[in-house]
């Protein structure tokens, strides 16, 4: 599992600069599910990078900020920390539940 390190002050700037809005162009709904058992749903720029959904998870849960964490979709099997450097489109993350993974 890969450590993606952030900056707390990432985590505003990224989460501003790419949120759309509901049925914006260009854009894709992917959805965290919490450790509290929560999903976080937001709609994304297709060319958003990959690594602002783990800024996203560290700002939104609790638990992601103090422990090392991976993202992962459940179908088709990815971890998310094997393509940071893609966007969400180039990872077909669009309409996707992604979930916490504590190492």
């Amino acid at each position: 599992m890969q450590n993606i390190h952030l900056l707390p002050q990432s985590f505003v700037l990224i989460c501003v600069i790419f949120l759309c809005a509901e049925g914006a162009p260009d854009s894709i709904k992917v959805s965290i599910k919490l450790s509290n058992g929560k999903a976080h749903a937001r709609r994304y720029l297709k060319t958003t990078p990959v690594v602002s959904l783990f800024a996203v998870a560290a700002a939104v849960d609790d638990a992601a900020r103090e422990k090392s964490f991976d993202l992962v979709m459940r179908y088709p099997p990815l971890s998310l920390s094997t393509c940071v450097d893609k966007t969400l489109e180039e990872c077909s993350l669009a309409g996707s539940q992604l979930i916490i993974k504590f190492a």
